[in-house]
């Protein structure tokens, strides 16, 4: 018996995110046992053409939905949050990825048995190789490697200076502290971990995400093979940049103060923090 995707997708006035579904379910090798929830933030006229044209797909009963006026978004991890309070239906693993993303061909087999492939508890989560809107698959997947990002200092605090430290991940798996949100695959239980009943930080959506896991006891892994491929906006393309721009909510509210409003079971927050400061050591040398 094949095993069931939850695949979350926030999408706030994005026009790919209709190519983006179509992708995830031509892609699959499994494409019944995979099920969209979808947070579609937009003008009314936007949703209707976007639900009219999933309707007349042949996995359109698998795609959930909630809608919204674009003016009432308040964030990524906001529009996260509702779907899996009020989406995902206890499927088998759980996917999140961005509204501007492409597949692997048999993603959902791949992905399981990464998974299986890791020896204690844990996720998979890295950042997605580069595509362009005009590229064919086959240009598009020879970019075979994902890639960790590093900071000099936590982002959250006044030490960080920007950019990230990129580099791609060792062989096998490697462990790292912060999630890619929008990639990042794992047992469907995690929904539960990350769902909150209210989401304050809505730019700080992979932070939270990390230590929700570390706190429930999960790791999380780097793996070097690309499995999603994310469209990454340039600072010159100012008019879909501003379509997918998340900071203009509450782009100033503290993380690190709202750190105590999440419980943990088996790890503090202070060895989480700990094992960042590691990484950013290592990101230095």
């Amino acid at each position: 018996m094949n095993k069931k995707i939850f695949v979350s997708i926030a999408s706030y006035k994005d026009f790919d995110v209709i190519n983006t579904i179509i992708d995830c379910f031509d892609k699959s090798n499994n494409p019944n046992d995979v099920f969209v929830g979808l947070c579609l933030q937009d003008t009314e006229q936007e949703q209707e053409r976007i639900i009219n044209l999933i309707e007349k797909e042949k996995f359109h009963l698998n795609v959930r939905f909630i809608k919204m006026n674009a003016e009432e978004a308040q964030g990524c991890g906001w529009a996260r949050n509702l779907i899996m309070k009020n989406l995902y239906n206890n499927e088998d693993y759980f996917l999140c990825v961005d509204s501007h993303s492409r597949f692997l061909i048999g993603w959902d087999d791949e992905y399981i048995n990464q998974l299986n492939g890791i020896l204690s508890k844990g996720v998979i989560s890295v950042f997605p190789a580069l595509f362009e809107f005009n590229e064919t698959y086959d240009i598009y997947t020879s970019r075979k490697t994902a890639t960790i990002y590093t900071s000099n200092a936590p982002t959250w605090t006044g030490d960080f200076i920007p950019p990230h430290c990129m580099r791609e991940p060792i062989d096998g798996y490697e462990k790292v502290m912060n999630v890619s949100g929008g990639n990042l695959f794992g047992p469907g239980e995690i929904a539960n971990i990350l769902k909150v009943e209210d989401y304050y930080n809505p730019t700080k959506e992979q932070e939270i995400y990390s230590l929700l896991l570390f706190k429930s006891g999960y790791d999380i892994f780097a793996i070097k093979k690309n499995i999603i491929w994310h469209k990454y906006i340039p600072n010159s393309s100012s008019s879909y940049r501003e379509l997918c721009n998340w900071t203009k909510f509450n782009p100033n509210m503290d993380f690190v103060s709202g750190l105590k409003d999440y419980g943990g079971t088996e790890r503090t927050t202070s060895e989480w923090l700990i094992e960042i400061y590691k990484e950013c050591e290592t990101c230095k040398k």
